[in-house]
């Protein structure tokens, strides 16, 4: 199970919501902001990739084998541990597992002496961009985009769903996985 903090909101992200919007006060940035964090979400599961960096844990069951880290594009993994059955943490040696990132950005844990854990906890960073003018041009614009359909229709009944630009702008960043390999 992979679990992230949450996206942090920039300045810059919620300045160029309100010019999208057309927003002339302050009254609505900190739902522009929560709007920003649900079309960033949206965007990193269409895209199937992290967009902001930024850390998090993952969990794996200990197989003995090459497993895939789901968490994509991983940036670094900072410490491996176990968790028994009870789910209280074990420390793993170093010498107990072996890591791989590759040029993709796909990481890859392989733990052949868990020391009695059933499971391993990574602590690791992962994200594709340092901050939100690092994202690409469509992928941002694909989310104001978003953002603007949300705040518009709120509340509305009946309403059709998101813009089709949103999904053509962010197509061409899909990255559809099977068995960890990137295959769209």
């Amino acid at each position: 199970m992979l679990t992230l903090s949450p996206p942090l909101i920039a300045a810059e992200a919620l300045d160029d919501a309100a010019a999208y919007l057309r927003l002339s006060g302050d009254d609505e940035l900190t739902l522009v902001a929560g709007l920003i964090g649900t079309a960033l979400l949206q965007c990193e599961a269409f895209c199937g990739t992290i967009l902001l960096r930024r850390a998090g844990t993952e969990d794996l069951r200990i197989t003995g084998t090459w497993q895939t880290i789901k968490a994509v594009p991983l940036r670094s993994i900072t410490a491996v541990s176990g968790l028994n059955a009870a789910g209280d943490i074990l420390p793993i040696a170093a010498n107990g597992y072996a890591i791989d990132i590759d040029e993709a950005g796909t990481g890859w844990l392989r733990i052949h002496d868990g020391g009695g854990a059933m499971r391993a906890r990574l602590s690791l960073e992962a994200g594709r961009a340092e901050r939100w003018g690092d994202i690409p041009a469509p992928l941002r614009q694909g989310m104001l985009r978003l953002v603007a359909h949300l705040h518009t229709n709120r509340d509305r009944a009946g309403d059709a769903g998101p813009p089709l630009a949103v999904a053509a702008l962010w197509r061409s960043f899909r990255q559809i996985r099977l068995n960890g390999r990137c295959v769209a």
